[in-house]
């Protein structure tokens, strides 16, 4: 795993960063690690209840 040209590009620059997984931290620089939060991958409740085609199509 690896980072991302844009985010190894703007990390310095940026004032937080947010990441998804815990095994990112040690992939960022050391002044971006102490801005870091892991934030987990949004998933909409449609897909977290098993509502396949409500989560693929959208359909509320």
């Amino acid at each position: 795993m690896r980072l991302g040209l844009a985010n190894r590009t703007l990390a310095h620059a940026a004032t937080r960063v947010a990441v998804s997984s815990e095994p990112t931290l040690p992939l960022l620089s050391e002044s971006a690690q102490c801005i870091a939060t892991v934030t987990g991958n949004p998933v909409r409740p449609e897909v977290l209840m098993g509502q396949a085609v409500k989560a693929v199509h959208g359909l509320g």
